[in-house]
């Protein structure tokens, strides 16, 4: 029986039982909201709303793999569900698999450019995999190709601070003079960079 041929009282009541699961998982009572959505997915197997909640709780509740079933199979009924994506993207990212995770979180926000929390874990799985430009490029690396160009050209202060954006001049004089001295961050990468130049 399909929830199109379900009689109005028995969707009145489906709804019912989804909000009540809603309005459990909002207040943490995650087994609570579980129940109700089995009792939900008894009567209608393919309710979207009840099996995302379902893979949603299974997520909080560190059953990883089962949220990751769960999600894809609310995908299966609504691939455009940017809900359900980005539930798997979390769920992927627990699992370890975080290039899958990316592709679902970045489908999230192409399905919905405006769903903030879907964004938000998107620039988390990026920072994870050390993709963000960011994340490769450290405060530490910044002073040590500060300090290895304010060596080797004549550069400003306010032009390194500019292209590395690195903040004020104060900053990298402040920073590039500690490394200079021998303390500091940096240290690894100024002697990368030196072997570097010292070979060509």
């Amino acid at each position: 029986m399909t929830r199109a041929s379900l009689p109005a009282n028995s969707l009145e009541k489906l709804q019912e039982l989804l909000n009540r699961a809603v309005e459990h998982h909002r207040a943490g009572r995650l087994a609570e909201a579980e129940a109700l959505c089995r009792q939900v997915l008894t009567t209608a197997p393919k309710n979207l709303a009840a099996i995302r909640l379902s893979g949603d709780v299974a997520y909080k509740l560190g059953r990883t793999l089962e949220a990751i079933d769960l999600l894809n199979r609310a995908l299966e009924i609504d691939p455009q569900s940017a809900a359900a994506r980005m539930g798997l993207g979390l769920a992927l990212i627990a699992a370890g698999r975080r290039a899958e995770a990316e592709v679902q979180l970045r489908e999230a926000v192409l399905r919905k450019p405006d769903f903030v929390e879907a964004w938000d874990n998107l620039a988390i799985s990026l920072r994870v995999q050390d993709r963000m430009a960011a994340a490769r490029k450290s405060a530490a690396w910044k002073v040590a190709v500060a300090t290895h160009l304010k060596s080797t050209t004549d550069v400003s202060n306010g032009w390194l601070a500019t292209q590395l954006d690195m903040g004020t001049a104060a900053y990298v004089s402040k920073h590039v003079g500690l490394l200079q001295r021998g303390g500091g961050p940096g240290k690894k990468g100024l002697e990368q960079l030196q072997e570097v130049n010292d070979e060509t």
